[in-house]
């Protein structure tokens, strides 16, 4: 068995239901697909495959984004909020980042899909609320 056998063989579960042919994992472990129309999410099945990491794209804040924003962001984070184990975080090129890890045993593409759904409507929401503008990478391809 591979180191990322068990990643593969959810994701192979999990892009029929996302009405995709394959999603085969790269040399490091890791997929790319997009939510939607425009929400790239990244997957990387970690060392000793205890867990899988996602993280979604969100875009860049503004330079100088205003007080209620950055609140609404930061409570976002709190530990009773409703998108735990997922956080925001900013990337060094300062795009926000949804992101978060859950165990790989007993995770089923059924249930990853459905996380997945979870967090693209939340990431839209994201979007809208901070009047985020494209991430970094979208923004040089677009």
């Amino acid at each position: 068995m591979t180191e990322h056998a068990h990643t593969q063989a959810l994701l192979d579960e999990l892009a029929p239901l996302l009405g995709l042919a394959a999603l085969p994992l790269n040399a490091h472990g890791g997929a790319a697909l997009t939510l939607g129309a425009d929400l790239p999410v990244t997957l990387y099945g970690e060392p000793g495959e205890r867990t899988l990491f996602i993280a979604l794209a969100l875009g860049r804040l503004r330079n100088e984004p205003d007080y209620a924003t950055t609140a609404w962001l930061f409570r976002r984070n709190m530990f009773d909020s409703t998108l735990a184990p997922f956080v925001i975080a900013a990337n060094p090129q300062g795009d926000l980042l949804l992101w978060g890890r859950l165990p790989l045993p007993g995770l089923s593409g059924t249930m990853l899909a459905a996380v997945l759904d979870t967090l693209a409507a939340q990431g839209t929401r994201i979007r809208t609320e901070a009047a985020l503008a494209l991430p970094a990478a979208q923004e040089q391809s677009a």
